[in-house]
Parts: C-alpha cells; structure tokens; sequence
C-alpha cells in the first residue's frame, strides 16, 4: 500500500481441490501495479529480475508502457489511422483491433490492436480521461503493451530491457517509443513452437474418439460377458499404432 492505495499484492494457497488449484497451492504469485513500478527506487526491475531468476519463477504477464503527458502527435486519431495504413501489421499480418470509448465526440477513448487470447495485446487510450473524468484538461496519452505467457516464454530480460522488448513487438512501437525520446533496436517475443505432447495428446483424442464411435458397441459387449481374463488378453500386449 502507497498512501492508502493498493499497488500490489501476494496470493497463496489456494480455493478448492481441483489439479489446478492445487497446481497453484506450490506457487506464490506477485503482482505489481504501475503506481508500484513508477514510485519504486531506481534500479527496483533489475534487483526483481534476480529475485526471478534466483527462485526459477516464471513470468506470466508484462505490461510496458509510454506516457505521453502532453499527447502524441495526431493523438487518437492518429493510431486509428496507423492502424487502417497498416503501420501496426506484423510479420506480414494486421492484428484485429477494437475501438472502446466514445469515438464521435472524440472522448475517453482506448483503441486495442493485438489479442489478449494470444498474449500480446496493445491498448492506446486517453489515460487523463481515465484518472480525471469527462472534464480531464489534459492531453495524457498511454501506450500500454501487454505480453502474457499463455503462447511464450517471457524472458526475464523484459525487466532490464523494457525498451527493448516493447520496440521488438512492431515498427509501430519502435516509432513511438522513438517519439517518445528513445530508441532500441527491437527484440521480439517468440511465438512458443508447438510441443511434441500437444501432438500426442490430439493423436490420443483421435484415437479415443475412433474407439468410441466405432468399436465401442463392441469392446462394452466384450467386457459385459467375456470372463476378465479372457477381455484383458484382448486389449493388453498390443503394439502401439504407429502415429503414437
């Protein structure tokens, strides 16, 4: 808590007995807000960052963002346009968007290009509307980045190097954040290539839905009325198929 605010928090434990709350009754799991990143000491990201490697703890979502105090250039109707030229395409594809806010009077407005579901989401909104309401005097413009761990590993590194990593996600993002005083280079993100057990697991699927709908009559009378000797003889010491 920072003057009676909340700016982060600690969970443990867990709510139920399902594998995924006891998978997450082992872990302890930290969430740090903005106001907890912006008024900690300087170098707080590197000494968190070793805190990360030293517990092989994982990364689960990252969020970079850009303030710009006094607006950006063209403002909220600049990204809308961006977005229709084709300036926040990537790897030779144009992400979905979503316009949120009141567009038509050109107040409290958030354009979000990217997926949440894919975890990279980019959310550039009015953020002194947000804060100080409809009658907000100033021209605060955020860009928020959103990177979650459900299709990649997120790198430790995106705690030293947030500049890095947020102009890797787009040449979109590497002009804005060029507008905003700074350049880096850019390192992306990698897509998690698809495992091996995911195969496996949909081969198994395949083969358990081939088992039903077509031997399934069969294998149920086998085992009502074959003796268990003679019903396990049949279905154990067989070969695998092959695509397994």
């Amino acid at each position: 808590v920072r003057n009676d605010v909340e700016c982060g928090w600690v969970g443990y434990l867990a709510s139920g007995d399902s594998p995924r709350q006891n998978a997450q009754a082992k872990t302890i799991h930290c969430n740090l807000y903005g106001t907890a990143c912006t008024f900690a000491e300087t170098g707080f990201n590197h000494r968190l960052a070793n805190i990360v490697e030293s517990t092989c703890a994982t990364i689960t979502r990252v969020d970079l963002a850009l303030d710009f105090f006094d607006g950006f250039s063209g403002g909220m109707d600049r990204v809308k346009a961006d977005y229709q030229s084709g300036l926040m395409d990537h790897c030779g594809k144009q992400p979905k968007c979503n316009l949120v806010g009141d567009w038509c009077n050109g107040r409290a407005r958030s354009f979000y290009f990217g997926s949440k579901e894919a975890g990279k989401q980019t959310n550039v909104y009015e953020k002194g509307v947000q804060l100080f309401g409809e009658l907000d005097t100033t021209q605060w413009e955020r860009v928020e980045l959103r990177y979650g761990n459900k299709l990649r590993d997120l790198p430790v590194d995106m705690l030293r190097r947030a500049d890095d990593f947020f102009a890797g996600a787009s040449d979109w993002h590497q002009k804005m954040l060029a507008e905003h005083g700074k350049y880096a280079e850019g390192e992306g993100v990698k897509v998690r290539s698809k495992q091996a057990v995911q195969t496996v697991k949909a081969e198994v699927t395949r083969a358990v839905r081939w088992l039903t709908n077509t031997a399934g009559a069969s294998v149920a009378l086998a085992f009502e009325f074959l003796g268990q000797d003679e019903f396990l003889e049949i279905v154990t010491g067989r070969k695998k198929p092959g695509r397994l």
